[in-house]
Order: structure tokens, then C-alpha cells, then sequence
């Protein structure tokens, strides 16, 4: 018992130590200006005494292409989430402090026991967006101030308890875009807020006449955000991408000439001005595509799963010049995949549940050189795994719910060189948990102690400076 307390201690002041450091060219182009096995697991982390006390939707990226890279070099103070500490306010907004080590805020949208619920969350400067339900207005987008730690309403659909419902919150340029639906006459379209000013804006009624074009899955890259939309006139839903800097939208590609979805679910990346993503020609099946915005030209990457059925990429998550993602090759089930925009190769990079059972990765995401997802290898059920970019190493990092049972690490997230993610070891409910990728995997804190701190799998979490 001397020893475990000993080593709990120590991995609290490692922890408390690094938060103080530190194919056709049928292309639209629309002008826009005039638009209105490895690690120790540590169970014995506690909540502090400190606490502070001052999602209905099923469109929620569920392999985490959203969640934070630790990418820079800024030491991060929190760590913000949607979760319920079961003190009766179902779920809110909570911030957590690394160097505290404890949960200090919580932000009570909704007062009751039903919980505002608050999703997509997306970090602009000192401030946090997300959209939530106060009971009154409908789901609303919000904003979280890091510097009055006090949170406020824009309220975009007028119509009362109606919302307009904002999703896949994306930041480009320090300006917040997001789908919508204002309650007018474009129906569910593409919205840009300007914190500047506090004002909201569409982009563009990408289908016009109220029968919303629905953007999904925004993804920033550099000034340009690429999104998937229908817009109507026997398109579907294909690849969108809206140049921010010169206020231009274009529909990248028809992949599918006939009035098909060709990007169902639009999973996407960019290298060198050429965007890869997921999609469906009606003969292939789902599979990865490129189009070349240089030469004005679109091509299968791939034919990964030959025939009509597709090996259906997802993740796509671009880190250099290589693409990771998931896909299904009819042989060796939805496993890892790489492509290698270099060489132009794409090879299986480990049969993780090997034979015909899929792995499933899930929530990629990438920390000093080391990418970290969730996988299920058929014996230990979905747990924390790693793959090393240097030598293409991949292995389990630890089998936090012992068996065939899965912990489910979800929304990993980077922070001081530390990986956070919500798991569920099988005694303490789903709750926040670190991992140095190496020597330890521990519970952070049992905060809820009557049920699951997290109360599903599509929370986001978000690391800051303040």
C-alpha cells in the first residue's frame, strides 16, 4: 500500500510538472461578396475538494477528427469538457486545471436536472465556442470568455425554443464558421460568426429556397475550410471548399455524375493544395480520391476493397506528407491504412485484429511524434494504442479494462506532452484519464463517484492557456 500511495504521488508531481512548463473538372466557383500492452495503469487518482461550482444530435464526428493536437509550444493551464459530476445538474460545462489537478469551474447553462448539453466546442483565441441548450432558446451557439470565465448566448433563431441548432464549429482566421439554421428562409446553411463584433453572418444559401444544403464535417486548412453539402440542381452531397481570404466557394468535385451522394461522409485532408477525401462514384464504392486544385483535375487515389461495395475510408487525418485513416479491404476487416502522398502508395499498416475482424481505429491524434487512436484487436477490446512515425511501430499502450470488455478511450486529447482521453475501466465509470504513452496510464480523478463523469462518447475536449 506504501508503495502505490509512494507512486501515486510521484505521477502527480510529474504531472503538476509538465503543466508549469511550458473523373471531370466540373468545378463551381461562386462569387461571394455580394452574399447577404505496455504501460503501468494507475487507478488511484482522487478528486479535490476545491470543485468550484460558480447531445440529442447523432451528427457528431465520432472518430474525434475534431479533437486538439498538442501542436504547439504554449504551456496549457485547462482543460474544458461537456460532463456531469453528479451533483444534479446533469451535463454542463466544466474546465479542468492541470496544476490544481482538480475540477475548478462549472459553467450552469441550465439550471435543473436536465443539462444544456454543450457540443462541438472550438477554441477561438481566449474564448470557447459550443452550442447548447438553455431551456428558453433552443440549442444556441455560446461563448465561454477565458478572461471574465463567464459564458453568454447568440441567439441566431429568433423563433422561441426553436435554436438554430449550430454544428461542426471550425475556426479559420479567427473567425468562427459553423452549420446552421436561422429560422428564415435558407434553411440549414453555412454561417460565419465575427467575435470582433459579435456578429453572425451566412456564407452562402448553398441551396436555395429554404431545402438547406446541410454542411457536415467543416475542416480547416490554412484559409480555406472544406466541408460537404448538398447543393440541390442534381448534385448531392459532394466536397465543398470556401477560399475565406477571397470569399470564393467552390464545389471541389462531382465524383458521382449521377444525382448520387458521392461524399456521404465527408472525410477529408490536404497536401500541397491537393485535398483528399472519401467518396462514392456509384461503380467503386466509397474510397479515397484526390483532386488537384493546381491542375484542376480529380482521381482515385486507390481502389483499396474492389467492387461497388468500397472499403468506406474515415479518419484521413494528414500528418507531413502521409494521410492515416481507417478503411476495409473485404479481406482483413476496417483496419489502419497509410498513404504516402510522396510515393504515392497506400499500404495496410498493421492487421491489428488480425483475420477477417476489424480493429476499428478511432480518434487519431498525433503528439510528439507519436499518433495514439483507440482500436479493439479482438482479445482486450477497444483500448489505448500507438503507433511511432519514425519506425511505423505500432502496439498497445495499455488494457485498461481488463478482458475482452473495452474501455473505449475516446477524444484524446494533447496537452504538455500528455495524452488525456475519457475511458472506462470497468469500476469507476467513464471518467478522464492521462497517459505518457510510455511509462504510465492513470485515472485522473474518479469526479463523478454515482455514475459516469462523461455520459456519452461524443464529448470534445479541449486543452488551453488559460
Amino acid at each position: 500500500m506504501k508503495n502505490k500511495t509512494l507512486y501515486s504521488l510521484i505521477v502527480s508531481v510529474i504531472i503538476i510538472l509538465f503543466s508549469l512548463q511550458g473523373c471531370g473538372n466540373s468545378t463551381d466557383v461562386l462569387n461571394l461578396s455580394e452574399n447577404d500492452s505496455g504501460a503501468n495503469i494507475d487507478t488511484s487518482g482522487t478528486q479535490s475538494d476545491d470543485t468550484d461550482l460558480t447531445q440529442d444530435d447523432n451528427d457528431t464526428a465520432e472518430d474525434g477528427s475534431n479533437s486538439g493536437n498538442d501542436n504547439t509550444d504554449k504551456i496549457k493551464k485547462s482543460l474544458f469538457f461537456a460532463a456531469n459530476i453528479g451533483n444534479g445538474h446533469a451535463t454542463e460545462l466544466y474546465r479542468y486545471s492541470f496544476v490544481a489537478n482538480a475540477i475548478v469551474q462549472e459553467i450552469d447553462i441550465r439550471k435543473g436536472d436536465q443539462g444544456s448539453n454543450p457540443v462541438f466546442m472550438t477554441q477561438v483565441g481566449t474564448d470557447i465556442y459550443f452550442a447548447a441548450d438553455d431551456g428558453e432558446n433552443g440549442k444556441e451557439l455560446w461563448k465561454y470568455s477565458g478572461i471574465t470565465q463567464t459564458a453568454q448566448i447568440y441567439d441566431i433563431n429568433k423563433i422561441q425554443n426553436r435554436g438554430s441548432n449550430p454544428m461542426w464549429l471550425t475556426e479559420v482566421g479567427g473567425k468562427l464558421y459553423f452549420s446552421a439554421d436561422a429560422g428564415n428562409k435558407h434553411g440549414r446553411e453555412l454561417y460565419v460568426f465575427d467575435p470582433q463584433n459579435g456578429s453572425y453572418s451566412i456564407v452562402a444559401d448553398i441551396n436555395p429556397g429554404g431545402f438547406s444544403s446541410n454542411p457536415k464535417s467543416l475542416m480547416a486548412s490554412g484559409s480555406f475550410l472544406y466541408f460537404s453539402a448538398n447543393g440541390g440542381s442534381g448534385f448531392s452531397r459532394e466536397l465543398y471548399r470556401y477560399d475565406t481570404l477571397k470569399n470564393k466557394l467552390r464545389r471541389v468535385s462531382d465524383v458521382n455524375p449521377n444525382s448520387g451522394n458521392s461524399t456521404p461522409a465527408a472525410f477529408f485532408a490536404e497536401i500541397d493544395d491537393i485535398a483528399y477525401f472519401a467518396a462514392d462514384d456509384g461503380v467503386k464504392g466509397n474510397e479515397i480520391w484526390g483532386y488537384d486544385f493546381l491542375n484542376d483535375t480529380q482521381f482515385l487515389v486507390k481502389d483499396i476493397n474492389f467492387g461497388v461495395q468500397g472499403s468506406n475510408p474515415k479518419l484521413l487525418k494528414s500528418i507531413g506528407k502521409k494521410i492515416y485513416f481507417s478503411a476495409n479491404d473485404g479481406i482483413k476487416g476496417r483496419e489502419l491504412w497509410v498513404y504516402d502522398a510522396v510515393l504515392d502508395q497506400v499500404k495496410l499498416l498493421k492487421d491489428i485484429n488480425q483475420g477477417s475482424g476489424s480493429s476499428t481505429p478511432r480518434y487519431l491524434n498525433e503528439i510528439n511524434g507519436i499518433v495514439y487512436f483507440s482500436a479493439n484487436d479482438g482479445v482486450h477490446g477497444s483500448e489505448l494504442w500507438k503507433m511511432n512515425l519514425s519506425n511505423g511501430l505500432v502496439k498497445m499502450v495499455a488494457d485498461i479494462r481488463k478482458g475482452v470488455l473495452s474501455s473505449d478511450p475516446s477524444w484524446l486529447t494533447g496537452a504538455n506532452g500528455l495524452l488525456y482521453f475519457s475511458a472506462d475501466d470497468g469500476v469507476h465509470g467513464r471518467e478522464l484519464w492521462v497517459s505518457d504513452g510510455e511509462n504510465y496510464v492513470r485515472l485522473v480523478g474518479d469526479f463523478n463517484q454515482f455514475g459516469n463523469l462523461f455520459p456519452y462518447l461524443t464529448e470534445y475536449m479541449i486543452a488551453t492557456e488559460f
